[in-house]
C-alpha cells in the first residue's frame, strides 16, 4: 500500500472541517481522480498528504504514505524560488541532464527556459516548471493540485500525456485534483466527488449590458523582454508582444485567447500599468481606474489577514453580507486568506478588486481554477456589475468555452501578435 487515508479531517484554527471523514487506499499504479467544486477540500486533501498544511492546519484520522512524493500544487510564483532559474530549481532534485530533459519533455525545449527565472515564465509555464519539479524525486506517490489549470488544450494534453507515461513506467500511484472531467478521462482516474461542508446561498443571473463608448485604445504595442545572466551581458531573449493593437468599448466584454506563453498576460499587465512597453502606445479615452487580478491570487492577497482585512484594506465599510455575491458564506467574513482554497481565494481577488469601482477589470486567468457551478456565479456577478456600472471586463484565457459564457469578443493572439 502506497497510502492510506482512513476518516481523515482537516481543519484550520480548530473551525468546522473542510474535510471530514475521508477514506481512501492507494495501491501501486492506481490512478484516482478528486473532482468537486471549489471550497470543497481538494486542495486541503492534498497538502495534508503531502505533509505540507500550514501551521493553522491540524489533521485527525490516519494518514499513511510510503515513499517519495512529488507534490504539484497549483500555484507557481509562490511554490518556486525567485533567486534560481528553473533549470537549477529542478536540478536540485535530480541532476543538470535530468533537469533538461524533463523540461523538454513538458514542452520546454529552448535552453531560454532552462535559464530563465520564475518571473520570466507566463503561468502555464511555471505549472509546467512544477510537474517537472515533481517528476524529477521520482516518486512513489504523485500529489497534483489543478496541475493543468493554466494550460491551453495542446499543452494540457502534453502534461497529462508526461503523467500517463510516468506512472505506467513506474507502476507510482496517483491523486490527481482538477475541475476537468476530461483530466479524469485522458488518465483513466477512478473518480471521488467531494462535497464543501457548508453551501453559500444560491446564484443569481443579470443579462449582459451592451459595449458603449470606446474606453481604450491599444496601437502597435510592443515589449521585450531580457535575459541578465551573472557572467553575460544583458541580451534579448524574445518579443512578448509584436505590434499589438486593440479597442475596448465601455461595459464590453472582450477575452485574449491563445496558448501559454503567446503575451497574453504581458498584455494584461501592460494595460494596467504593471509594466512599461517598449513601443506603441495604450490611450484611455475616459476617466477611471483599471484593476487587474493577478492569475495567482495569493499575489495580491495577504495570507496573514482575515477576508473582512483584506476586504476594507481595499475599500472602506464592506460588508460581510457581500461574500454572498461570490458563493461564499458569511459566516467566513473574519476567516483568513491561508485557510481558503484556491479557488476561494481567487473568488477573494475578484471580489476585493470589484469593490473598487473600476472602469475596466482584467482577470488573467483568475476563472481558471474554477468548477463549472462557481464559475457561472461570478460571471453572474460581473455581468451584474456591467449592467449596474457599464464595468468593462477583460479576460486572459486559454478556454474559449469560458470566454464564450462570458459573451466577450474573441481576440486570439499567438507569438505576440493578434492573429487576422
Amino acid at each position: 500500500m502506497i497510502a492510506e487515508l482512513r476518516n481523515l479531517g482537516v481543519s484550520y484554527q480548530g473551525r468546522e472541517p473542510v474535510v471530514r471523514d475521508f477514506s481512501l487506499e492507494l495501491a501501486a499504479g492506481d490512478r484516482v481522480g478528486l473532482a468537486g467544486e471549489s471550497g470543497c477540500g481538494k486542495t486541503s486533501l492534498l497538502r495534508a498528504a503531502a505533509g505540507l498544511l500550514p501551521e493553522s492546519g491540524s489533521v485527525t484520522g490516519v494518514l499513511r504514505t510510503e515513499g517519495r512524493i512529488g507534490y504539484i500544487p497549483q500555484e507557481g510564483l509562490n511554490s518556486l524560488s525567485p533567486f534560481l532559474t528553473t533549470g537549477e530549481q529542478v536540478a536540485e532534485l535530480s541532476s543538470a541532464a535530468d533537469a533538461a530533459r524533463l523540461l523538454r519533455e513538458v514542452g520546454l525545449r529552448e535552453q531560454r527556459f532552462y535559464e530563465a527565472y520564475p518571473h520570466q515564465l507566463s503561468g502555464g509555464e511555471r505549472q509546467r516548471v512544477l510537474v517537472a519539479q515533481a517528476l524529477a524525486l521520482e516518486p512513489r506517490l504523485i500529489l497534483a493540485d489543478e496541475p493543468t489549470a493554466n494550460l491551453d488544450p495542446a499543452n494540457e494534453a502534453l502534461v497529462l500525456d508526461v503523467l500517463d507515461a510516468y506512472v505506467r513506467r513506474t507502476v507510482a500511484a496517483m491523486l490527481i485534483a482538477s475541475h476537468r472531467e476530461r483530466v479524469f478521462d485522458r488518465l483513466e482516474c477512478t473518480v471521488r466527488r467531494m462535497t464543501p461542508v457548508a453551501n453559500a446561498a444560491p446564484r443569481t443571473t443579470a443579462p449582459l449590458q451592451g459595449p458603449g463608448n470606446p474606453l481604450l485604445s491599444v496601437c502597435e504595442l510592443k515589449k521585450m523582454y531580457l535575459r541578465r545572466g551573472w557572467f553575460t551581458q544583458t541580451r534579448p531573449v524574445a518579443l512578448a508582444l509584436d505590434g499589438v493593437s486593440l479597442e475596448i468599448a465601455a461595459g464590453e466584454s472582450v477575452a485574449i485567447l491563445g496558448p501559454s506563453g503567446a503575451g497574453k498576460s504581458t498584455l494584461a499587465r501592460c494595460i494596467a500599468g504593471r509594466e512599461r512597453w517598449d513601443d506603441g502606445t495604450i490611450k484611455w479615452h475616459s476617466s477611471g481606474e483599471v484593476q487587474l487580478v493577478e492569475q495567482e491570487p495569493s499575489d495580491s492577497l495577504n495570507p496573514r489577514l482575515t477576508i473582512s482585512e483584506v476586504m476594507r484594506e481595499a475599500v472602506a465599510g464592506q460588508r460581510s453580507d457581500m461574500l454572498r455575491k461570490i458563493d461564499l458564506p458569511v459566516e467566513w467574513w473574519n476567516r483568513k486568506v491561508s485557510e481558503l482554497s484556491e479557488g476561494q481565494r481567487a473568488r477573494v481577488a475578484i471580489l476585493r478588486t470589484a469593490a473598487r469601482r473600476p472602469a475596466m477589470l482584467i482577470l488573467d486567468e483568475s476563472l481558471s481554477g474554477l468548477d463549472p457551478k462557481t464559475r457561472s456565479v461570478i460571471l453572474a456577478y460581473l455581468t451584474a456589475l456591467q449592467r449596474e456600472q457599464g464595468l468593462s471586463l477583460l479576460l486572459i484565457t486559454h478556454d474559449e468555452d469560458v470566454a464564450r459564457e462570458a459573451g466577450s469578443r474573441l481576440v486570439h493572439l499567438s507569438g505576440g501578435r493578434i492573429a487576422a
